[in-house]
């Protein structure tokens, strides 16, 4: 209940500072506790659907396999997002402007650089889950799960039957 208050006060604090009129995606790790937030944002929704028309809720499963040429399951795809954004480089070699850069925080760098990658039997890349994480003693990537919602790349749908 209190992180969907919370969301819901910051975004309308966004868009009185910005002036800002369109929908903003509010991406949710539905997995596990997200589900409760993701519910209790669309009851939000439901109730007042004029005055949060801008709230475009997504919910995002971590490890959900997807159809993808490269990639498995959802958090190897985000995983990959990032990596390119950070990338000094673009898919043919040539230099080109890094569009993300991290704090230098050493819990979020461990946790972006600590998970393993393999190939699996359709020779995509899958990046190793949480359990696997834990069973070699690491922590939940909290952080690195963060970064990985705000970069992952959403549509907004336009609803022009309500707008």
């Amino acid at each position: 209940m209190r992180t969907a208050a919370d969301i819901v006060m910051l975004g309308e604090a966004l868009r009185e500072k910005h002036g800002f009129k369109g929908k903003i995606p509010v991406k949710i790790d539905d997995g596990g506790l997200g589900g409760g937030v993701t519910d209790r944002l669309r009851q939000i929704k439901r109730a007042e659907p004029d005055k949060y028309k801008w709230m475009e809720i997504l919910p995002v499963l971590f490890g959900q396999t997807i159809k993808h040429k490269h990639y498995a399951d959802s958090t190897t795809y985000m995983m990959s997002v990032v990596r390119d954004l950070l990338s000094p480089h673009d898919e043919s070699g040539k230099p080109k402007e890094i569009e993300l850069i991290l704090p230098n925080d050493n819990d979020l760098i461990g946790q972006m650089s600590t998970r393993k990658y393999s190939m699996n039997e359709r020779s995509k890349m899958v990046v190793e889950s949480k359990k696997a994480m834990k069973a070699r003693g690491l922590p939940s990537p909290d952080e690195a799960d963060c970064v990985l919602l705000l970069c992952l790349p959403v549509t907004i749908k336009n609803d022009s039957r309500r707008e």
